[in-house]
């Protein structure tokens, strides 16, 4: 061997060695940042029972909404119920009032409401508080209009932004003026029902998947925003669940089949809402910022968190260990999608203007 490998091999140790140090001292100073964040974030706090809280939960008539409603109910809890149907709403109440063994009509209260009406989501806002202190808000109000963007028409892009984004928007911003005034020993909650869309690409979605990005990135300013008053903030990332807003999935369309291809949808591990609900409940209790509920959400968190990690050192620690093989697995997720696009997508010609 000679003089100039061996001094090749030494530098080659000495890089490695180095590297080594590095990672060590990086994960060192991250788990003792971790230890002291989880100390003073809100994940410190955690409500030990939803009994005699009072839950406002948007888009509370069906689905993800009303399982929330329900499993509150079940533990004790009030409930505000708002949607725009009151015939819906009604029969909401009437069908937890016989699920829900000795429910007391008491305990829940109807608001007839439009989400993307500002003025009126503001006064059933306030005619809750009224009722009874907000202590978890949960805005599950949503629509998708299923189709490739350049076909969705405008009108079904603007009320798919009024209702997601801004129908999220308008409750928040009505009930943080009431929820400040609680003394700091009573935590609140503030719950954005978003997708796994809002941390991956959803073909078919066109501006759905925008409206829970919007939702995601307005629970990452409002987590610390609010972290001084003791409310805490979770964004809730779903995949497919399995109520009548994913019945779309299963269209025999061309754009249905890509859709299913692309999101690699599988009827057969669609989250119920019921599981949706019982993870949210479980992460509001926690504090935990972001709840994913399918083992492709968990995937997606640990590649989507961004630069703020959880306040667990259990789940930060988790994450970093799986966060290379996770990368490692999107190459899959990108090989995947490219196949399906290159065989099964035909571009339409245009006629040269």
């Amino acid at each position: 061997m000679g003089t100039m490998d061996f001094h090749h091999i030494v530098r080659l140790l000495l890089n490695i060695l180095s590297f080594l140090v590095a990672g060590g001292l990086v994960l060192y100073s991250y788990v003792r940042w971790a230890c002291r964040a989880s100390r003073g974030s809100p994940s410190a706090v955690f409500f030990t029972s939803l009994q005699g809280k009072h839950l406002v939960i948007t888009g509370g008539s069906s689905g993800i909404g009303y399982s929330i409603a329900k499993q509150a109910l079940e533990e004790g809890a009030y409930v505000t119920l708002v949607a725009r149907n009151c015939e819906r709403l009604q029969a909401a109440k009437e069908s937890l009032q016989r699920e829900v063994l000795g429910l007391l009509s008491s305990k829940i209260i109807l608001k007839a409401v439009d989400v993307s009406d500002s003025e009126a989501t503001t006064a059933a806002i306030q005619e809750a508080y009224a009722w009874r202190p907000i202590d978890v808000l949960v805005c599950n109000a949503g629509v998708v209009f299923p189709g490739h963007f350049d076909e969705v028409s405008i009108t079904q892009l603007d009320d798919a932004m009024k209702i997601n984004v801004m129908g999220s928007v308008y409750p928040v911003h009505a009930a943080l003026p009431l929820m400040k005034q609680r003394n700091l020993s009573n935590p609140c909650s503030i719950v954005f029902l978003s997708s796994i869309a809002g941390m991956n690409q959803c073909y078919g979605g066109n501006i759905y998947a925008a409206t829970k990005y919007a939702q995601k990135g307005l629970a990452e300013v409002l987590r610390w925003e609010l972290m001084p008053y003791n409310i805490r903030v979770h964004a809730v990332c779903p995949g497919f669940v399995d109520t009548p807003m994913s019945a779309d999935a299963e269209l025999p369309t061309r754009l249905g089949e890509i859709a299913r291809a692309m999101n690699q949808y599988d009827k057969k591990k669609m989250d119920t809402s019921d599981h949706v609900a019982a993870c949210t409940l479980a992460g509001v209790k926690k504090g935990t910022f972001l709840i994913t509920t399918s083992s492709r959400g968990h995937w997606m968190a640990i590649l989507a968190r961004g630069p703020t990690p959880e306040g667990s050192i259990a789940t930060n620690l988790w994450e970093l260990s799986l966060a290379i093989p996770a990368r490692l697995l999107s190459f899959k997720d990108r090989t995947l999608m490219t196949n399906v696009m290159m065989t099964m997508v035909t571009p339409s010609k245009q006629k040269t203007i």
